[in-house]
């Protein structure tokens, strides 16, 4: 069962291997059939996302070799962090203009990237 979704604003869950990208305020439970040869991509987690295909955020973060990357389009001014899944902060670091490099010291896992952007 998922939890916490409740803060979500514009929330959904698209499965890559399936094409499906399901709202998660209107239905919070998915359920899917994972094979041995599914990649470790094949979910994204949208919040906030007014563009579902990803092109008009400020931001545009994805996970490869061991790193996660955040590409800050519009040269806002702020920090980031990694967090593991019991909230405990991993990283931090001033947010660059362009690309941003976050090491990831271990091969897999789950990590939440906070960005706070300065006004």
């Amino acid at each position: 069962m998922t939890t916490g979704t409740d803060d979500f604003i514009n929330g959904y869950l698209e499965d890559k291997a399936t094409g499906i990208i399901q709202d998660l305020n209107i239905e919070p439970d998915y359920t899917f059939v994972a094979g041995s040869g599914d990649h470790t991509t094949r979910f994204l987690l949208h919040i906030n996302d007014n563009d579902i295909s990803g092109n008009s955020g400020d931001f545009v973060i994805y996970p490869k070799k061991n790193n996660i990357y955040v590409i800050n389009q519009k040269g806002l001014e702020g920090e980031m962090s990694k967090f593991n899944l019991m909230g405990q902060s991993i990283t931090y670091q001033v947010l660059q203009d362009g690309l941003n490099r976050i090491p990831v010291d271990q091969a897999g896992g789950i990590y939440f990237v906070n960005i706070t952007i300065q006004y």
